[in-house]
């Protein structure tokens, strides 16, 4: 039993792969797998919260507090929407980002430019929550999602947080969200990592998390594919910083 592991050397051996691996999964019209990719192939999935030291209420308030002063657009009205936007701009919090895209969740494996082994995780986000008793993706705003998200601020106790991470629809704070088909998993009071949790666990074995490695001399030209099709940085990233993002991708990917 453990996490199924598969190496992939060329785009189409990746989207071979995914068909195979989801081919017996009980899907909803509509729903994709979800994919995290991940520059560093070695890394388990884990929120960026509980890879550092740190109060999570301190960072929670302190953000509140503080954020009003630095934006035009109107202020979140719930935990949901305060923990979307603080994922957003890089703030540590408990969320992990996920996407239905498997092509954007190649384009974050094998960018930048790093010289390691890439990975991409692949995960049944209906399977996951069977494990919290729930039987779809439920909103941000919903028990016992609701109460996860509670978790993070201190403003009440929750009365019966998740212990397992739960796949949720998440609050869009920005248009980010939406071109890059972003999803998110919340994690509860059980701060482990998917690895850690799920490594002897059925979601494992039965193949709903699993692992697609591409090696370091192969990053490249998935590169060079991603680009072909037109996945590129400022498709994902909508903006001025996102188009010269691009650009310097773009010179150090045929000018190496």
């Amino acid at each position: 039993m453990g996490i199924k592991e598969v190496t992939v050397t060329s785009f189409s051996d990746y989207l071979d792969t995914i068909k195979g691996c989801t081919a017996d999964w009980y899907r909803p019209t509509g729903l994709n797998p979800w994919f995290r990719g991940q520059s560093d192939a070695r890394w388990p999935p884990r929120p960026s919260l509980f890879r550092k030291a740190g109060k999570e209420h301190d960072l929670t308030t302190f953000f509140i507090q503080r954020a009003a002063m630095y934006t035009r657009d109107r202020l979140p009205r719930s935990p949901a929407q305060w923990l979307s936007l603080m994922q957003h701009v890089g703030v540590p919090t408990r969320l992990l980002d996920w996407t239905e895209s498997a092509a954007a969740g190649l384009y974050f494996a094998v960018h930048p430019n790093d010289d390691l082994d890439a990975a991409v995780w692949l995960l049944n986000p209906i399977e996951l929550n069977r494990l919290s008793k729930i039987t779809n993706l439920p909103a941000s705003d919903m028990d016992p999602v609701k109460q996860s998200y509670e978790l993070a601020f201190g403003f009440s106790k929750p009365s019966n947080p998740s212990k397992c991470p739960i796949a949720v629809s998440p609050t869009q704070v920005h248009m980010r969200m939406a071109v890059q088909s972003g999803r998110f998993t919340i994690h509860g009071t059980d701060k482990r990592s998917f690895v850690e949790q799920f490594k002897n666990h059925a979601l494992a074995a039965e193949g709903h998390l699993a692992k697609i490695v591409i090696p370091l001399s192969y990053r490249g030209a998935m590169r060079k594919d991603l680009d072909l099709l037109g996945i590129k940085h400022s498709a994902l990233f909508p903006d001025l910083d996102g188009l010269a993002q691009e650009l310097r991708e773009t010179f150090t990917l045929y000018h190496t």
